[in-house]
């Protein structure tokens, strides 16, 4: 059975303007880059609400002391707001690291860690390994390591942070 990729409106529009669309899931590039750009776009409503509580918890003292020296909009923004917003910055980015070295559902409701085996992240790894080849000790260490690869990444993105904060 071939697989129909003529369907969505990116596609739509590009063969109304008379062109082919592209083969989103076939061509392992593109099917990798539909995941990313899905997943950067289901994150976002989350780290935007994150932002917008860390940027009205600004003092607004600060922004009025910064006026009144005479500073612009632009350095106003990076000497008073970015700093005050570095934590939840810190947090955003951990999270959303996280999330992304453990994405599952995405891939498998996107394109399955297809076409092929080509993007199969570590977290399909573990699951084909576990539940379809049924290797639960091999899969077992697998996800150990990927708990050391998150762990590894946190503790660097800490690290960063607190060099950040000491400056």
């Amino acid at each position: 059975m071939a697989v129909r990729e003529s369907f969505g409106l990116v596609n739509y529009v590009i063969s109304q303007l008379g062109g082919t669309g592209p083969k989103w899931q076939t061509d392992a590039d593109l099917s990798l880059m539909v995941v990313v750009f899905a997943g950067a776009w289901a994150g976002t409503a989350f780290s935007m609400l994150l932002f917008i509580s860390a940027l009205r918890n600004v003092p607004r003292s600060l922004k009025e002391a910064a006026a009144l020296d005479g500073a612009t909009a632009w350095q106003t923004f990076r000497h008073v707001t970015m700093p005050s917003i570095r934590p939840t910055s810190f947090m955003v980015i951990l999270l959303a690291t996280l999330g992304a070295m453990k994405e599952f559902a995405m891939v498998q409701a996107v394109n399955g860690g297809g076409p092929g085996t080509a993007n199969n992240l570590i977290v399909q790894y573990i699951y084909t390994t576990g539940f379809s080849r049924a290797k639960i000790g091999y899969a077992s260490a697998a996800s150990m390591i990927l708990l050391v690869i998150l762990l590894v990444l946190s503790l660097a993105q800490l690290y960063v942070n607190n060099r950040r904060e000491a400056q």
